[in-house]
């Protein structure tokens, strides 16, 4: 038999042939003569008919095993083979391909067929006298062994029987009938494809609800319907609960001889595959029931082939755990179907090359996680011995293993799906994560670092001085330009980044990605030049560098004017991301991560405000021809929210907070707290100074809580972190609610209020304005007093 997943892929690809039969054929037209039936591999059922013997009537089905429309007639042929015997001969001609025989005889025995059957040649030609071009294909031969219609409807077949042929009229009367079917469904289809590339996955799940509620059961319910492409589409959105409600409505009105290809079709497209890199989180335990029944479907007509991508499935779905499991099945299925032991074998053998190419990524993914770890430890711990010159060159020479790291993952796995591939490009994309400077020269000479490590501990004695003083004084940007860049390295990243990026573009493009993923690797790259931009820019003075003159202003104008020609073309081609994706909400967000980090560098915090006026100037006006893109108007929402939210970080209005339940259950409505005192501690498991701190707050707490103090802590950490961050809680002793939502310093709170460094604290008088951004240390009781009215 051919490999299954190539057959669904060209049955799938047979135009409409799953929802309709052909009307016409290519080679054969109504009059001429049908072709005999001498080119047979062998006959399976009945008695052989090589030849349309004159004054009989024939139905000749030319068909697929593995067909959902194929099956679906099966019941109407037996139908008409009982209701006419001994007026019109059924027979069935199964396309061959590499199936045998043998097999062919099974399939008929358990699906019951009571009409005559053959097997085509193994290249196909009777497939191709006939004229094939689309699975079912059917016609009736006349009395004269010719073609009198395309169809199996018993109307055409009583006007055969009595007059030899069909007239115009019922010709054009079936022509019209399946020709408007087609319109119908092609004019979904094209409905639904539209809005996928404008508006994405949320576009297409908008039509496809405004189409079930008036479409037959067919097209809702066929395993290829319009219930299972609602289902992935929730999955990709990951909403996991409508999701399962989805798939148990299809699951109770999945027809008949359909079960196995909502196996073979639908879930296999869930797991990874060569140049497919992802897995969707639908429900594995629903996934076996399906298996199950598509195994028992029909007498098990089609149970070796749900078998052997169950298992194939299986594995993929959780490689580290399933691989005995999925063995096990074919196991049972080897003795079940016996005839098929070469092909279970084939299967097995597969599992364990996938097995083996998944151990040896899971050991070079390791070696990349390690590379990173090692380069936060040595973020973690300077090193005062061997000098500041040299920590950065630590750090640059770990970055750069990462990024090979990164890259040769990518290069090797790019064609076995390994769903990390695109964390891999990420990393590679990303490359100013990993060090505060990038593209350093590692060949520094000792007389450069020892310059370096002098300017270092000036830059250390000049931040006390300040401090003593009370002034803000720059002493970074000066020595970080002092270490001597590689542009060729840069060049050659660059480089391949780029082609990365086109690879995986290409990829979208031929498999028909979703505008979704096409907008992300757009994303990436936008991010990654941002990236090199925004650490340039830290990298230039914060105005005077002086260790005796503070911060004061006087050369407010020209940083102002600096940094609107810097950020320009960064802003520009943002723009041209809004126009491109408009129809996506994600484009909200989007907007959030860059300003918002932009608004967090030196003299941009104007900037950036006239850039979300703009936003809201131009997409905000109704005339505007993308006004009315979801995408835009989620931009145009998060503009406003962005203004209100400037207002309550310059205690212009109260701060307003969506509810949210705390880690420990409470319900916490920021609204409650008026008329109180109210702490607000940003925080994260990975920040010492946080942890540091967390006892003098307690303290406070505890102390004035009676007096009308309160506190809330948002914790800041990744999703993975919630254990640890319940660990610190506990360990630490806060009764106070936490708010954790699992997204890192990506929360959209910590966006919205540019919270780009930790701890930050602020304090909120009793009608829950921001009186102080940084209630920490020897200020904080004071504070806490005066707004009390305890001073």
């Amino acid at each position: 038999m051919k490999k299954i997943l190539i057959i669904l892929t060209l049955i799938l690809g047979a135009s409409l042939s799953n929802y309709a039969q052909s009307t016409e054929s290519k080679t054969l037209k109504i009059g001429d003569k049908a072709p005999n039936l001498v080119n047979i591999q062998k006959w399976i059922k009945g008695k052989p008919v090589p030849v349309f013997e004159k004054g009989n009537v024939y139905l000749v089905d030319v068909t697929m095993i593995a067909c959902p429309g194929c099956v679906a007639i099966i019941p109407q042929l037996k139908q008409i083979a009982d209701k006419y015997r001994g007026k019109v001969e059924v027979i069935a001609v199964y396309v061959a391909g590499n199936t045998k025989p043998e097999f062919l005889a099974k399939f008929v025995g358990r699906v019951g067929l009571n009409y005559t059957v053959a097997m085509d040649t193994e290249d196909g030609k009777t497939d191709k006298e006939w004229g094939v071009s689309a699975y079912p294909t059917t016609f009736i031969v006349n009395q004269e062994g010719r073609i009198a219609s395309f169809g199996h409807s018993e109307k055409e077949l009583e006007s055969v029987l009595k007059t030899g042929g069909t007239s115009e009229n019922l010709i054009s009367e079936m022509e019209i009938s399946e020709n408007d079917r087609r319109e119908i469904i092609t004019g979904y289809i094209k409905k639904m494809n539209k809005a996928f590339q404008e508006g994405g996955y949320q576009g297409k799940l908008s039509v496809i609800d405004s189409l079930l509620h008036h479409v037959s059961d067919d097209i809702k319910y066929n395993s290829i319907g319009l219930m299972m492409s609602k289902y992935e589409i929730l999955l990709q959105l990951s909403d996991s609960t409508a999701a399962d409600e989805c798939l148990k409505e299809q699951m109770a009105y999945t027809p008949e001889g359909s079960w196995y290809y909502l196996i073979s079709y639908k879930f296999s497209d869930y797991v990874p595959s060569p140049l497919r890199s992802q897995k969707l989180p639908f429900n594995y335990q629903r996934f076996l029931e399906i298996c199950d029944r598509a195994a028992k479907e029909m007498n098990g007509a089609f149970r070796f082939i749900s078998r052997y991508v169950q298992a194939e499935i299986m594995y993929k779905y959780d490689p580290d755990h399933n691989k005995e499991a999925a063995l096990e099945v074919l196991s049972k299925a080897e003795k079940e179907d016996p005839d098929r032991a070469k092909d279970f074998i084939e299967m097995r053998e597969k599992i364990e090359q996938l097995d083996k190419q998944h151990r040896q990524a899971n050991a070079d993914w390791d070696k990349l996680k390690k590379l990173i770890d090692d380069n936060l430890q040595v973020a973690l711990k300077i090193q005062e011995n061997i000098g500041y010159s040299e920590y950065i060159l630590n750090k640059e020479r770990l970055t750069r293993k990462i990024l090979a790291s990164a890259a040769d993952f990518w290069d090797k796995y790019k064609f076995i799906g390994d769903q990390r591939m695109s964390t891999a490009f990420h990393i590679f994309a990303q490359a100013h994560m990993y060090n505060l400077m990038r593209w350093v020269d590692t060949t520094v000479t000792p007389e450069q670092s020892a310059k370096i490590d002098e300017r270092y501990q000036q830059g250390k004695e000049y931040y006390k001085q300040g401090q003593s003083q009370n002034k803000t004084i720059a002493t970074g940007p000066p020595l970080f330009r002092m270490f001597p860049r590689d542009l060729k390295v840069e060049a050659e990243w660059r480089h391949k980044r780029d082609k990365m990026a086109r690879n995986e573009l290409n990829w979208a493009a031929s498999w028909q990605y979703p505008l979704e993923f096409r907008e992300k690797i757009d994303w990436e790259l936008f991010v990654s030049d941002w990236g090199q931009v925004y650490s340039l820019w830290n990298e230039l003075p914060a105005r005077d560098e002086r260790p005796d003159v503070a911060v004061n202003g006087t050369e407010d104008g020209y940083w102002k004017l600096l940094a609107t020609r810097y950020w320009e073309a960064s802003w520009m081609r943002f723009n041209e991301l809004v126009d491109k994706y408009a129809g996506l909400p994600v484009i909200a967000d989007r907007a959030l991560d860059f300003l918002g980090a932009t608004a967090g560098t030196h003299n941009t915090k104007e900037l950036v405000k006239s850039y979300w006026k703009y936003i809201l100037d131009t997409y905000g006006n109704p005339k505007h021809p993308l006004a009315k893109k979801t995408g835009v108007e989620a931009l145009v929402k998060q503009a406003r929210a962005q203004f209100e939210a400037d207002k309550a970080a310059t205690g212009e209005k109260a701060v307003e907070l969506e509810p949210f339940t705390a880690l420990d259950g409470r319900r916490v409505d920021l609204a409650s707290f008026r008329g109180k005192v109210l702490l607000v501690d940003f925080w994260a498991t990975w920040c010492k100074p946080c942890i540091a701190s967390m006892p003098e707050l307690k303290t406070m707490y505890d102390k004035y809580h009676d007096k009308g103090l309160e506190v809330i802590g948002i914790s800041l950490d990744n999703k993975e972190m919630e254990a640890q961050v319940k660990q610190v809680v506990e360990k630490q002793g806060l009764s106070w609610p936490q708010r954790f939502e699992g997204k890192g310093m990506g929360d959209p709170l910590a966006k919205l209020y540019s919270i780009n460094s930790l701890p930050t604290v602020w304090l909120l008088d009793k009608v829950g304005k921001i009186v102080d951004k940084n209630a920490r240390g020897e200020r904080l009781e004071p504070l806490i007093r005066k707004y009390l009215g305890l001073e």
